[in-house]
């Protein structure tokens, strides 16, 4: 500060050399605040109103009756004028507005929708005479309730057909106007990408071949697209057509509409059509029999509707074996309870996804070594073959002579050589050992490629990447499980009576097995209740829960409670152990949300075991023996405390799953109860004292 200027005087002339900067400066001016404009323009020169450049150019479409093409430049359209004023229906974007056109004497409003870069849709109002005393509100009120019309891009860009047709399907047609399908196995269509091709044009087209059926005889013949194939019959006609792909869009009530563009057909109102179908049923479709997508309602009634079915668009020859006791019918419990069928050389898979829905894919196998299986990856629902590989855990094999092939050349050749060596595990035969899976197969899955190179397929990443690309990307994961659709009974790695504590989000509660009951129950005064768990050696395979237990005793020391029924009746399929947790898989046939179940349990205490259950059949990756909530994969937690009475006759058991159905040291196994017991030494006793009778009346 200087010191002999006042410091008002000082603050004026900062003031002032402020001014001068800012003048002075053009760089350096503030830029003012820009407010957005109002969704209505006010300019009537036409110079605020441009219409987006996705909307331009040349355009077919079918107007009363008649089809007709129009031109759309930034501010103008053929016959209907220049655009005076516009309106964003959807905020400021491009893809819904409404336009108003002047010509000489009138004024037209006109609504457009973007659909894809080949397909447009709109509605116009009749032209009214010019009067500048009504708004834009007032002319345009009433467009949004009239009927869209389909506009077709005249010099289309063709686009790739996956996301709108995809795979090898036979498929049944009937028109309107017939009753029955046609059903003729020459229906098909072929819509297969080929990934990585120089010619894109190959993906951006699809074929569909319509056969003759006496029931449709007509509309085939009257179909001008409809082209004869004399094969030793006049009366046999086909239709061959390759459709090129316009692109797809999805409306908020879930119908999805694609358009396409006949490349063999020259006449315009012949060329372009629509196709109507469901996210959730994408196997039932309907056809526009003109140049419009407005005729489309729904997609099982509509001008042509047409139902298809899956179809498998190659085969691949199997080169290896999986072991014999693999075979048989399975529950993939990592795939929403997805059904599996494994045979010696395939696995099929079926996921109903939804009721409409069922996703088919299948592996074939082709390379093996030891618990790893390299299998090429089919689906039903697409062309690409590619290759996955499976890791099997805890395979014992009882080893035989067989060798596997030394090279990739003897897979393909199946020469197989008698010879082992027993001291490589992974020369025995697959096909010739014998697995113990204890109704459970544990696995996990790469990730797929399109290298069928064993090395390649096989290696750590693939399998990492699984991991990583699981919710929270974290890495952990575990062995997934296929559970045997037998549901042989295996004896429970938890047995004797206990009580127990639970937490959860979904409890356990008192329920009627069966609904209701022919009779009324016998009911009972109690003033003793608790919970009961109880999997005695009567049928050790059954986990029985009463969630109010009436423990009361008579005079008689007999438990009144012996009329009550158990609210919960699992059967135990299977049980493991992995990274020191113990897992076990429960079926309940009346459970509403999953029949099967995971259980990690765990033994804190001689007498007290800690176990959580899974929300749906998969064992999640973050649940632990005392996980109760969703964010950890489980609805409930227990806490068992041993209480066995005196006439329960229902030992304590334990497996902590190491050796399934096995007896190891660290297991607590009694023998018997205490009562059997008591009765065993009566009986020894009393043959005692008859031999001492016997041998003093002798003497």
């Amino acid at each position: 500060m200087h010191p002999n200027l006042p410091e008002v005087h000082l603050c004026y002339l900062k003031i002032l050399v402020l001014i001068i900067f800012v003048n002075l400066c053009p760089l350096c001016h503030f830029q003012a605040i820009q407010y957005p404009e109002i969704p209505w323009s006010k300019n009537d020169d036409g110079t605020a109103c441009i219409i987006p450049e996705t909307m331009r150019g040349s355009w077919y479409l079918e107007e009363r009756g008649s089809g007709t093409s129009m031109k759309i430049t930034h501010d103008y359209i053929q016959d209907l004028g220049k655009c005076v004023k516009m309106r964003f229906n959807d905020g400021y974007s491009v893809y819904r507005n409404t336009f108003l056109f002047k010509s000489e004497k009138c004024k037209t409003c006109v609504s457009i929708v973007y659909r894809t870069q080949n397909v447009l849709e709109y509605k116009k109002l009749e032209c009214i005479d010019d009067d500048t005393s009504r708004t834009m509100v007032d002319i345009c009120a009433g467009v949004d309730v009239l009927e869209l019309i389909t506009m077709f891009a005249l010099t289309p860009t063709p686009v790739n057909c996956r996301s709108s047709m995809e795979g090898v399907f036979k498929f049944e047609y009937r028109y309107s106007s017939q009753t029955g399908y046609c059903r003729s196995p020459d229906n098909k269509i072929r819509a297969c990408q080929r990934p990585g091709t120089h010619f894109s044009a190959q993906n951006e087209r699809f074929y569909m071949n319509y056969s003759r059926c006496d029931s449709v005889v007509d509309r085939i013949e009257d179909d001008p697209y409809a082209t004869s194939n004399k094969q030793g019959s006049d009366r046999y006609k086909s239709a061959n057509i390759i459709y090129s792909c316009l692109g797809q869009w999805e409306l908020t009530n879930g119908n999805v509409y694609f358009a396409v563009a006949n490349l063999g057909e020259s006449q315009l109102h012949l060329k372009y059509r629509c196709f109507l179908t469901r996210r959730d049923q994408p196997l039932h479709m309907t056809k526009s029999s003109r140049a419009s997508c407005s005729e489309l309602r729904n997609a099982r009634e509509g001008p042509e509707m047409l139902r298809l079915t899956q179809m498998e668009f190659s085969r691949v020859l199997p080169t290896c074996h999986f072991p014999k006791n693999f075979s048989g019918n399975w529950i993939n419990t990592a795939n929403y309870d997805s059904r599996v069928v494994i045979n010696s050389t395939h696995i099929y898979e079926e996921n109903l996804q939804n009721q409409m829905l069922l996703r088919k894919t299948y592996y074939v196998c082709k390379e093996s070594m030891g618990n790893y299986y390299l299998t090429a990856r089919l689906s039903y629902s697409g062309c690409q073959i590619d290759y996955v590989c499976w890791d099997f855990q805890n395979l014992l094999p009882s080893y035989s002579s067989f060798s596997p092939p030394t090279s990739r050349s003897d897979h393909h050749q199946s020469s197989f050589s008698n010879s082992i060596d027993n001291n490589n595990p992974f020369n025995s035969n697959p096909q010739s050992t014998s697995f113990k899976h204890n109704n459970i197969l544990r696995y996990r899955v790469s990730s797929a490629i399109v290298d069928n190179r064993f090395d390649q397929v096989c290696q750590l990443n693939n399998f990492q990447q699984v991991a990583l690309s699981n919710i929270g990307g974290n890495g952990i994961w575990k062995y997934s499980t296929l559970l045997a659709e037998s549901r042989a009974h295996t004896p429970c790695p938890i047995q004797g009576r206990y009580r127990f504590e639970q937490k959860g989000q979904t409890q356990l509660d008192d329920r009627i097995i069966g609904g209701i009951t022919a009779v009324p129950e016998v009911r009972v005064t109690c003033n003793n209740v608790e919970s009961e768990l109880r999997v005695c050696s009567k049928d050790a395979s059954k986990m029985l829960i009463d969630v109010h237990k009436c423990v009361s005793l008579d005079s008689r020391g007999k438990p009144l409670g012996e009329f009550d029924k158990v609210d919960y009746e699992m059967s135990c399929i299977g049980y493991w152990r992995e990274d020191s947790l113990s897992y076990l898989i429960t079926y309940d046939e009346n459970d509403s949300a999953s029949r099967y179940r995971c259980w990690v349990y765990l033994r804190t205490h001689f007498n007290t075991i800690i176990m959580s259950r899974s929300i749906q059949s998969y064992c999640g990756v973050n649940q632990l023996p005392n996980s109760w909530n969703a964010s950890e994969g489980a609805s409930l937690y227990l806490k068992l405390i041993e209480s066995e009475r005196q006439f329960d006759n229902c030992p304590m058991r334990f497996n902590p799953g190491d050796t399934p159905n096995k007896i190891s040291a660290d297991q607590i196994i009694l023998l018997n109860s205490a009562l059997t017991i008591f009765k065993m030494h009566l009986t020894l006793y009393g043959i005692l004292l008859s031999i001492f009778y016997g041998f003093f009346i002798y003497l």
